[in-house]
């Protein structure tokens, strides 16, 4: 443990003897002659030239008192020399003027109120509310300051209630922001319903204007009428419910059922863009004409030419 030597550029003399008595203290010096002698070793040497110039320019000039020490008598001497004299109204003044500066932290303008504090001559039971005053007057928070006007907090309470509002306005941002980036990396893109499950619906409400209906080509959501294909077979592949230009299935042609007696043939023809008029032939007529050669086809096509099909 050293003592740092004296350095008027560097700091007040007030300052530098404060911290001297704290170190004489934990030295733990005995009281007799011999411990006030090793006191005024360290007091001189780690005064520098300065403390030691004013003491022995002054020693003399400053009688020793009877009962007095060398260590207490050169304090007296060097103290009068170099403290400043301590004006309580310019010292009140500084204390009322302390504001927290800008990026200082809570406890420390706290700190600063307290040192201020013991400058101004008020009286000790009057300590407590004149630095929480101050603090109420110079913070630089004004959350801080509106919770202590409106529960009229104490020093005490108003100490661990601006550490902890300095303390969230610090570090709640930083984690609502990890918060975001976190569910943007685990939460699908997907609106969901009230039970949890995805609405395939509900993906699209956002574009109601680009949507088309896939089973007619026309506008969704339908109108009161609802879609023009509900009850309508695909030419495509037979099934009930989509037109077949929107057919999702195979292309095939639809087989009939069990008691039709006639099958529909769709033949499409792309003349004038218009599509050729329904035609229908026996069901008899076509199960013979699967067990017919090309040949019998080819006759068959011949003779009927509204079937519109060529084989030839």
């Amino acid at each position: 443990m050293e003592m740092r030597p004296y350095d008027e550029g560097r700091e007040t003399y007030e300052t530098w003897s404060e911290d001297l008595d704290y170190f004489l203290m934990g030295l733990g010096l005995t009281d007799d002659e011999k411990g006030e002698e090793r006191r005024l070793g360290i007091f001189i040497s780690c005064g520098g030239p300065k403390v030691k110039e004013v003491y022995i320019l002054n020693k003399d000039s400053e009688k020793k008192g009877e009962d007095e020490s060398r260590y207490k008598h050169a304090r007296r001497v060097v103290d009068g020399k170099l403290k400043m004299s301590s004006n309580q109204t310019f010292e009140t003044f500084k204390f009322r003027n302390l504001r927290q500066k800008e990026g200082e932290g809570f406890a420390n303008f706290v700190h600063r109120c307290e040192v201020g504090v013991n400058k101004c001559g008020f009286d000790v039971a009057d300590r407590d509310r004149h630095i929480r005053d101050q603090i109420v007057f110079g913070t630089s928070s004004n959350v801080i300051r509106e919770k202590a006007l409106s529960e009229n907090l104490q020093l005490k309470a108003l100490t661990e209630k601006g550490l902890g509002i300095e303390s969230s306005a610090q570090f709640g941002p930083a984690i609502k922001v990890k918060e975001e980036v976190f569910a943007a990396f685990t939460q699908k893109d997907v609106p969901r319903r009230p039970n949890g499950r995805s609405s395939r619906a509900a993906r699209f409400d956002n574009k109601v204007e680009d949507r088309s209906c896939y089973k007619c080509g026309g506008s969704y959501p339908h109108d009161q009428r609802g879609c023009p294909a509900a009850n309508q077979r695909c030419r495509a592949c037979g099934r009930i419910g989509h037109f077949a230009e929107y057919c999702w299935g195979d292309k095939k042609a639809a087989r009939p059922r069990g008691g039709q007696r006639n099958q529909r043939v769709n033949n499409v023809r792309e003349e004038d863009g218009q599509q050729a008029d329904d035609e229908f032939i026996p069901s008899e007529t076509v199960q013979s004409l699967r067990n017919s050669t090309e040949e019998d086809m080819y006759v068959f096509a011949a003779s009927n030419p509204c079937t519109g099909t060529r084989w030839y």
